[in-house]
């Protein structure tokens, strides 16, 4: 006793509908087809030239039972794989000569950075002298690889050895440990 609008009880038929043929309920829109007799069957058309034309293409196995066709069957199919891999391999060719040539065609050539003559670095053995000395009289002397210099005109060498100022602290180290 209430109202159902337009649209839902459109719905709802569809949907009674539906259920009606999916239960093959008898239904006035849904009538099964009459089924044919069997004498108004016709038989199927046999075009002999067709079938024979399609089969020439269709590689079948020989049905023959002497061994030595059997043999030339299988011969004849190796050597057919040959060739078929063959024609594969030149086909397979020519496409990727095509494709080099497209892309030298296409490519600009990278810009290249002009090469740069690393320095090779030369070593020369120095002879140095620790700042702190044990012994006045006898000097430690340790003999370091360095790199040389690049510019050895500039360089002036010093006549005699100079040898740092020790700080007051050290100065005051070394004294205690010369008094024991």
């Amino acid at each position: 006793n209430y109202l159902v609008p337009n649209r839902e009880l459109s719905q709802i038929e569809k949907h009674i509908h539906r259920a009606e043929c999916a239960r093959r309920l008898r239904d006035h829109r849904y009538r099964l087809l009459p089924q044919r007799i069997p004498s108004e069957i016709l038989p199927p058309k046999i075009l002999a030239l067709e079938k024979e034309k399609k089969n020439e293409n269709i590689q079948k196995t020989p049905k023959i039972k002497t061994e030595k066709h059997k043999v030339l069957w299988a011969k004849k199919q190796i050597k057919g794989h040959q060739e078929r891999m063959i024609q594969g391999r030149e086909l397979t060719e020519q496409r990727n000569e095509r494709k080099d040539a497209q892309k030298l065609s296409d490519q600009v050539p990278p810009y290249r950075k002009p090469l740069v003559e690393k320095e090779k670095k030369e070593f020369e053995w120095v002879t140095a002298y620790p700042i702190v000395q044990p012994n006045e009289k006898v000097l430690i002397e340790v003999t370091i690889l360095m790199e040389k210099a690049k510019k050895e005109d500039k360089i002036e060498k010093p006549l005699q050895r100079e040898f740092l100022s020790i700080p007051p602290f050290l100065r005051s180290q070394l004294e205690k440990t010369k008094e024991m």
